[in-house]
């Protein structure tokens, strides 16, 4: 098998989410982190958020080792 010389490899984080807008989101979530660290969200508007909340921050999730 040959080898991916261009491939690389990621740690989860790190990522922004900004300048968003979510209204009658799927399961009432804004927006949904599921793992990494540092990740944040900034400057966004969710509306219509009925049921569960506007941003959701979990680890329910595993990323590997």
């Amino acid at each position: 098998m040959a080898r991916d010389v261009n491939a690389q490899t990621y740690t989860p984080g790190l990522n922004v989410i900004t300048h968003c807008t979510a209204g009658l989101s799927h399961l009432a979530n804004g927006v949904g982190i599921y793992g990494g660290e540092a990740n944040k969200v900034e400057d966004c508007l969710f509306h219509d958020t009925t049921y569960g909340c506007g941003i959701l921050v979990s680890t329910s999730f595993g990323v590997g080792n």
